[in-house]
This record gives structure tokens, C-alpha cells and sequence, in this order.
């Protein structure tokens, strides 16, 4: 839910199953929710597919997220997508690290997993560096041992940064297609 607010989960989604349900990071188990918050991730079942229009008065800013060692289940509290590499790691000594440094220590799983819906089965990037967060999307993370997840919020780029992060020249254009397809993928 990319807002600061706490919604009740029949005025959201009236056409659910009464219940949600989240992952306990801790307990490792599912549990029922009445409510859902920003950055926690959570299942429904619906009987159809719908569109759902949700409106909040504070959209979420930064984030923290408690992980416990093993499986986690976190969302994207933000209206857009959130690259994974921007996350940070706090250790159990207090020690924060950027997602690359706790990709290499081993603390993390360099990847996130998804439920697809249409295809029924789990997704996951396996280029660390195209993994995203989508609004909207719960998913699974996976760390060695007790951490702190700090999801900021989305990176707003000025067009001078864009023409000097994507190496354009001053006089020129440069575009980028890349084409994919399940399985298949071109630059």
C-alpha cells in the first residue's frame, strides 16, 4: 500500500475473502489481517479480477522493515518502482551497509520472489542489478541472520543527472531499446 495510512481490508477490497494474510517474518507462519499498512506485504483471495482505486492522505516516505533470519515477506510503500541495489541493510551490531556490500557478505539473497498470478508459480530477476520493487507487489526476501531493511523512497532524477548518468552527449541523443521476452532478452 504506498501510503502512510492503515486501510481496512473490506473497504479496499469488499469483494475478498473476509481476511487477508501476511507472513510473520519471526514466526515464519501465516497469519489473518483485517488491515494493511505501507511496506508490508500480504495475499487475498478474490473470486475475480478487479481494479482497485485507493486513496491516502500521506503518501510513505522512507521505510524500515524488520527481517528475521530466512524467509521475509516486505512490499514497495511508494507510488513507484523502488530499485532493490537502492535498499540498505542494518546488521544485528548496528553496521549499515548498501545493498551491493550486503549482496557480497552474504547477508542477503541478491534477488527478490514474486507470486505471479496469471502463471500461478513464483518469479524472481536473476541480474541483480534489474531487480525492482513494483507498487503494489508483495515480496519475498531472503537474509542470513536478524537485519533492518531500509527501503527509501524512489530516486527522483533531474534531466542534467539523467544526461550524465546515461552518458549523452551534449549534442546528441542516445536511446537504449531492449526487447524481452519470457526467456529471452536483447539490448
Amino acid at each position: 500500500i504506498p501510503f502512510n495510512d492503515t486501510f481496512a481490508i473490506a473497504d479496499l477490497f469488499p469483494f475478498c475473502v473476509p481476511h487477508g494474510y501476511a507472513w510473520n517474518n519471526q514466526t515464519k507462519e501465516f497469519y489473518e489481517i483485517d488491515t494493511v499498512t505501507a511496506g508490508i506485504g500480504f495475499f487475498l483471495i478474490s473470486p475475480l479480477d478487479t481494479v482497485i482505486a485507493i486513496n491516502g492522505t500521506r503518501e510513505a516516505t522512507s521505510i524500515t522493515d524488520t527481517l528475521y533470519r530466512g524467509w521475509n515477506q516486505i512490499g514497495n510503500p511508494f507510488l513507484y518502482t523502488v530499485r532493490f541495489l537502492d535498499c540498505e541493510l542494518i546488521d544485528v551490531y548496528g553496521h549499515q551497509w548498501s545493498m551491493n556490500e550486503a549482496i557480497g557478505r552474504g547477508s542477503v539473497l541478491g534477488t527478490l520472489f514474486w507470486w505471479d498470478p496469471y502463471d500461478h508459480c513464483y518469479r524472481w530477476e536473476p541480474r541483480t542489478q534489474d531487480v525492482v520493487m513494483d507498487p503494489y507487489m508483495g515480496y519475498w526476501i531472503w537474509v542470513q541472520d536478524d537485519s533492518i531493511l531500509l527501503v527509501p523512497p524512489p530516486r527522483v532524477w533531474t534531466s542534467q543527472e539523467r544526461r550524465t548518468s546515461a552518458g549523452v552527449p551534449e549534442n546528441g541523443w542516445r536511446t537504449r531499446l531492449v526487447a524481452e521476452i519470457e526467456g529471452a532478452r536483447s539490448e
